[in-house]
């Protein structure tokens, strides 16, 4: 009976063994998947990672055209994300009001600013103008496109940066500065006083304040009124005796 018993136990014991080596082997063989599923993952996880080799800018595109792409977003199968840009070959894309896109022409020169820093501008020249001018912006007002290459590139330029252009529509060279009060006209055209003496002249450019002329050297004393009218009493308004 005690061998009975000796060998019953004995068995019982051998089966609590195998079975317990086979779970043993059943967890070993989910540790082994687990592991093979670890290194799938981190195998997509390091296909998915893009590391720069050298320093540079990022586009970051917009998520169903509304939101740049942030950390967390769902992406699908061909969704561009970001883009990257040579910085050495920027353009600058400017809206020019439809009342002053006849001013506009290729070849046309202009000073860049940027928001970011008003202090570093540039020059750049026209390169392409749109054919027509489209509506643009919540009220739809017609803007013109005009594209402008940069005659040098800064580390400061980055793309997408806000900039404000004034285009030279025209430029004269050699010309004098006068006043716009000092400018009369009379039966033979326009004419600046000298003293008394009434000098005819040409007005080659006009601005708000001032009047680019030929006809008289720079530095010549010029009148901003009338000395005959003066004397028959036409002054201007809050003009003293």
């Amino acid at each position: 009976l005690a061998r009975i018993t000796t060998e019953s136990a004995t068995n019982k014991l051998d089966k609590v063994a195998i079975e317990a080596r086979a779970t043993i082997q059943l967890l070993e063989l989910d540790v082994l998947i687990a592991e093979k599923r670890m290194e799938r993952l981190q195998e997509r996880i390091d296909q998915s990672t893009i590391r720069a080799k050298s320093p540079g800018v990022v586009l970051l595109e917009k998520r169903w055209g509304r939101e740049t792409y942030r950390v967390g977003h769902e992406v699908y199968t061909g969704n561009t994300i970001m883009k990257l840009p040579d910085t050495g070959t920027l353009d600058v894309e400017a809206w020019v009001h439809e009342v002053d896109s006849p001013w506009v022409k290729v070849g046309q020169t202009a000073s860049v600013s940027m928001e970011a820093h008003p202090d570093a501008q540039s020059m750049a020249v026209v390169s392409e103008v749109a054919p027509l001018v489209v509506p643009r912006g919540d009220q739809g007002a017609k803007h013109l496109r005009v594209m402008l290459q940069p005659e040098t590139t800064t580390e400061k330029m980055k793309p997408g940066m806000t900039v404000q252009l004034d285009l030279i529509v025209s430029s004269v060279k050699d010309a004098v500065l006068v006043p716009t009060e000092a400018i009369f006209v009379g039966p033979q055209g326009p004419f600046v006083r000298v003293g008394a003496e009434a000098v005819p002249v040409e007005v080659v450019a006009e601005g708000e304040e001032q009047v680019a002329v030929e006809g008289i050297e720079a530095g010549t004393t010029v009148l901003t009124f009338d000395p005959e009218a003066w004397a028959r009493g036409d002054r201007p308004p809050g003009a003293e005796e």
